[in-house]
């Protein structure tokens, strides 16, 4: 419902943020005084699958992959931290 930055790999991989599946830009606020349900999702074009990888992430805001691509990163907004996923997992998936 609130999709907020999004990273793609060499091989066209996209992952991008939802900082909430309750909340859109002008019920944020919501986000951050409910439970959370921010999610890091994976998109494979090739299959057109979507997979979330991350779920009841507290406002989740910005993802990096790395450069090696060996992870990625989404930042949790509500909790101040950054969350690391590492290319074993999401391959799996």
């Amino acid at each position: 419902m609130f999709p907020d930055d999004l990273d793609v790999t060499k091989d066209g991989t996209i992952f991008f943020s939802d900082a909430s599946t309750k909340s859109d830009y002008e019920t944020m606020v919501l986000e951050f005084l409910s439970d959370p349900s921010g999610r890091l999702i994976q998109f494979e074009p090739k299959t057109k699958k979507f997979t979330v990888l991350i779920d009841k992430v507290h406002f989740a805001n910005g993802v990096q992959l790395a450069e090696d691509e060996e992870f990625v990163l989404v930042s949790e907004t509500g909790r101040g931290r950054v969350l690391r996923l590492m290319q074993a997992i999401y391959e799996m998936s």
